[in-house]
């Protein structure tokens, strides 16, 4: 997975975690932990994880945002752009508003961005979204954006292994998708009881993947972390009692 589809991704998935809400206050959130975002912070965020070192390099607010991510690979693709309604925005550009707001374009007419808090404030007084709207995706709309900024650098994901010998066997299909927990599950490092757990979802938690393997007696899903890093959860055994403990939706 190349950097634009990781941070594009990354912010759908903090979107579509009620953990995370937003805050002007408290605003640099952790993607495993509940926290908070503005919007802003969250680009950044995102771009950041992916291997694009924008907060590195000083981005942290809309205000220097233009300045910063044009030195980090991005380029100014206004002029190609209709923003009355969107036309020629490819997934992953980033929406911006240098004076109040921005956002990430996702495909299909859509954005995903933090926008208010649960009060419409900006303080954020409760950690996580209350109301479903703090971060979340929408139809596209023309806030007015001073400009959109596109990814043109090396769009390689860095921090994963390229190698065939890297890759574990056992891949079953790809599929982008998600699943509900029914109970605790441990993530791996490697589709195997034997690899090492390196986080845990809590009941009631949704997972989304992009592939599904097998390996150790379990069937898994699998999916990249925000660190860029391939992960895997089990959700049933292959033989004997075969009732998954993740739902797929």
């Amino acid at each position: 997975m190349g950097k634009v589809e990781t941070y594009t991704q990354s912010a759908i998935n903090i979107a579509n975690d009620n953990r995370h809400g937003y805050s002007q206050y408290s605003r640099w959130g952790n993607p495993n932990t509940w926290s908070d975002f503005d919007c802003s912070s969250l680009v950044i965020s995102v771009c950041e994880w992916a291997g694009i070192p924008v907060k590195t390099k000083g981005a942290t607010y809309t205000g220097n945002m233009y300045g910063v991510f044009t030195k980090c690979g991005f380029k100014d693709v206004t002029s190609t752009i209709n923003l009355s309604n969107g036309k020629g925005l490819q997934r992953g550009d980033i929406l911006l508003n240098s004076y109040h707001h921005t956002e990430i374009y996702i495909g299909n007419g859509k954005t995903v961005g933090a926008k208010i808090d649960e009060y419409g404030d900006i303080v954020g007084a409760n950690t996580g979204d209350q109301t479903g709207r703090e971060i979340c995706t929408g139809w596209y709309y023309n806030y007015p954006w001073t400009c959109v900024l596109r990814f043109v650098g090396d769009d390689k994901q860095v921090s994963q292994k390229t190698s065939l010998k890297s890759k574990p066997s056992g891949l079953i299909k790809t599929e982008s998708w998600y699943g509900v927990t029914e109970a605790v599950c441990n993530v791996r490092s490697a589709p195997s009881t034997k690899s090492s757990v390196v986080a845990q979802y809590g009941k009631g938690e949704k997972i989304y993947y992009d592939s599904v393997y097998e390996g150790d007696g379990y069937r898994w899903i699998s999916y990249v972390s925000y660190s860029g890093v391939r992960r895997y959860v089990a959700y049933r055994q292959l033989s004997g009692d075969t009732t998954p403990w993740i739902r797929i939706a």
